[in-house]
């Protein structure tokens, strides 16, 4: 959120009181409380940059006049936003994604990261062993207690200071097919680390384990499979422990074609008509390993609700050990940097929705055709329905509003027909929507607005996309019927930046153009070249329906072009690298002006280049404060 956010919240009542008793702000910034209708705003003072504030309506609020009260507390969060967001392209900057990164014991660890304008395109690494394996796991358990959405999760590091490096080395940055890493000079022993990465006040950490224990993990609803690798031998690892970090379960494959009648004396789990899992009392088998190193088991529903529910901040891990070798490996994703799957009603079922067109006039009829099946086989009980509703269209409460309903019979397949007659409605993009009870199972975005077929079709089509001012370039228009007959003595209007001017087709329905632009010279920062033009062809007379067709093309005016770098060795320091390069018309018309060699990659020796340096200044003046809420 930005620095200068209000904290809003609404209620369903305007007359709510003791508002300053019962709202807290943790922490508790400076401002004051403001009523506007039922929505009640605190207006800080300031708001900490990269800070987690918690917002707590507790129970218990009253309405004034009334003895209701607020029953449950309501408690929310947020994030407000850094200080190094707004930051110029041109400064340092410095950023690694995954935090945790494995390494086998027989090679030196290489770190992907993410860098600009680093001062030597090198940075200063300190590599600190911890130690123990359960000191790992309080740094993770630390990162963890931030919530998964958190900028601040991904920036989490660990303090330092007091610690001793094994190894501290200066490493460049190198670059292979737009991927950035760095090298280490050497191998680690086995066991846990911090890497710390430095450039002056950047500072970014990578928390490695060194091992020779590799696995792969696929978690899926009913099951979830661990593949073990002793990377020493390059062999499956038989007999592997697998163990759910903080659950007390644990998993251990057994010699091919042995199987367990229970799972370290758990209860095994089966799947109700409503798709929820359910609890046995019976012990069956958990799963079947062999000498692959491949653990199967139930899907613990430890795991499956912190899939569920990535609000919570307990992560599970799971411990993949065999000998003296072990690794502990993320069991749902990390933070918001990876995504994640949420367990909605969705998944159960093959589901597919068509609508006969995308675009339907304000009195048409939304025609609709799918499919709906259990993935399980069974029987689809609720009610199924069809909704045609509008994104940010709610009532007084902030509920939805239902435009149109229709229920959906569904035949033996599974599919289904459907219709939705729409009237009065203003032009716009609205929603589908396929329901099996309360659950949104597929959905599908329409556009209902006025139109009109036009009688026939216009094309524009230039002879090249890019061409150096003082050159021309030729462009071919056609108008014809739909089913393809030219619209021969059509008057049309020819739009270019410059002005309008009138063509006529021929008997073939056809017309040939020409566009230039004279080479003028350019000593400022924009409006330079090369200039895009666009060009379009409309009817002269006016029509049922709009007619159009357009081209964009480019000018080029010098045949050199620069490219440069500004990199900052030292503060108060700047340097700037310029590099000459010959155009390339082909290239012109494939690539981008704005990408590195995107008018071509010949170097262009020998070329005078002059410039100045403007310094901007900006002074604020403080006229007055006031809520606003759009900006706020």
């Amino acid at each position: 959120m930005p620095l200068n956010t209000g904290i809003e919240v609404t209620f369903s009542h305007d007359n709510f009181s003791q508002e300053e008793q019962f709202v807290t702000i943790t922490p508790t910034p400076k401002g004051k409380f403001e009523r506007h209708g039922r929505t009640l705003v605190f207006v800080p003072e300031a708001l900490q940059p990269g800070a987690l504030y918690t917002v707590t309506v507790n129970k218990g609020i009253p309405l004034s006049g009334s003895s209701e009260t607020l029953k449950e507390e309501h408690v929310f969060a947020f994030e407000t936003q850094t200080d190094t967001m707004n930051l110029s392209p041109h400064m340092p900057w410095l950023r690694v994604y995954q935090k945790l990164q494995e390494v086998r014991t027989t090679e030196p660890p290489l770190v992907q990261l993410s860098t600009r304008n680093i001062p030597g395109s090198a940075l200063d690494v300190a590599v600190y062993p911890l130690n123990s394996e359960q000191e790992y796991l309080d740094i993770l358990a630390k990162r963890d207690r931030l919530p998964w959405w958190a900028y601040a999760k991904d920036s989490f590091t660990i303090d330092t200071a007091g610690r001793t490096a094994s190894a501290t080395f200066r490493a460049p940055i190198h670059e292979e097919g737009y991927v950035q890493f760095v090298r280490f000079p050497d191998r680690l022993p086995q066991g846990y680390y911090i890497a710390e990465f430095t450039s002056g006040d950047l500072r970014e950490q990578v928390w490695l384990q060194v091992t020779d224990a590799a696995a792969y993990v696929n978690v899926a609803k009913d099951d979830t499979v661990v593949w073990v690798t002793n990377l020493a031998d390059r062999r499956p690892a038989p007999g592997a422990r697998v163990e759910l970090i903080g659950a007390g379960m644990a998993f251990t494959p057994l010699p091919e074609g042995h199987e367990s009648n229970s799972v370290d004396g758990r209860q095994s789990t089966t799947k109700g008509d409503n798709g929820q899992r359910q609890e046995s009392k019976s012990m069956v088998t958990g799963f079947t390993a062999n000498a692959d190193g491949v653990a199967r088991f139930a899907t613990p529903q430890e795991l499956l609700t912190a899939t569920e529910d990535v609000q919570q901040n307990a992560r599970p891990y799971f411990r993949v050990s065999f000998g003296n070798r072990a690794l502990i490996m993320p069991a749902t994703y990390l933070s918001r940097n990876y995504g994640y799957w949420e367990d909605q009603a969705a998944p159960r079922y093959w589901k597919y929705l068509s609508t006969d067109r995308p675009l339907y006039q304000p009195t048409d009829t939304i025609k609709v055709w799918g499919l709906l099946k259990r993935r399980d086989g069974a029987r689809v009980n609720a009610p199924v329905t069809l909704t045609l509703s509008k994104e940010g269209y709610v009532d007084y409460y902030y509920r939805p509003v239902v435009i149109k309903q229709q229920p959906l019979t569904l035949d033996a397949v599974g599919t289904f027909t459907g219709e939705i007659a729409v009237s009065d409605l203003r032009a716009d993009s609205y929603l589908l929507q396929l329901a099996v009870g309360e659950d949104i199972i597929e959905y599908k975005y329409l556009q209902i607005r006025p139109y009109d077929k036009p009688p026939y079709s216009l094309s524009l089509i230039p002879d090249t996309k890019a061409a150096f001012a003082g050159t021309g370039i030729t462009l071919r228009a056609r108008a014809s019927f739909f089913e393809g007959t030219p619209v021969p003595d059509l008057a049309l209007n020819y739009k270019t930046p410059e002005g309008v001017k009138t063509v006529v087709t021929d008997a073939e329905g056809n017309a040939t153009l020409t566009y230039d632009r004279a080479y003028y010279p350019c000593n400022q920062e924009y409006g330079c070249w090369p200039n895009s033009a666009g060009l379009s062809l409309s009817p002269q007379l006016s029509e049922i329906a709009e007619i159009e067709a357009s081209a964009g093309v480019r000018i080029l005016g010098p045949d050199i072009y620069d490219t440069n770098t500004v990199s900052y060795p030292a503060k108060g320091r700047a340097r700037l690298e310029i590099t000459t390069r010959a155009i390339d018309l082909a290239k012109a018309q494939e690539g981008s002006p704005w990408q590195e060699g995107g008018l071509g990659a010949a170097l262009a020796p020998g070329m005078r280049i002059e410039g100045e340096v403007v310094k901007i200044t900006h002074t604020s003046t403080e006229t007055g404060t006031r809520y606003d809420f759009i900006l706020s």
